[in-house]
């Protein structure tokens, strides 16, 4: 390569330099480099967990839910809570 074609394209090089280094693009660089992460894949539960939950537990759990949602007079959420779980709405009406 002759000598004068090299020192223009050093001085290529150096100007888009200067003017590569006025912009912020780095929001953009962010950008590209998330399009080739791949998201972390949930890790399965352990067998050994035990998530296992009685009946009764999970009647106090929807009667205290209910009650909350009444509390904070969130009555669609309590009429649908009872459209779900019909059984669970009974009352006794016993004398």
């Amino acid at each position: 390569m002759e000598p004068e074609l090299m020192l223009r394209l050093a001085a290529i090089i150096v100007a888009a330099a200067l003017l590569f280094t006025n912009f912020d693009i780095s929001s953009r660089i962010d950008y590209i480099k998330s399009l080739f992460k791949r998201d972390p894949k949930p890790s399965p539960i352990p067998p050994e967990t035990d998530y296992s939950v009685s009946f009764l537990e999970m009647v106090d759990l929807w009667y205290s839910l209910k009650y909350k949602c009444e509390l904070h007079e969130l009555h669609q959420a309590a009429d649908k809570l009872d459209e779900v779980f019909p059984l669970l709405n009974v009352e006794d009406h016993h004398v």
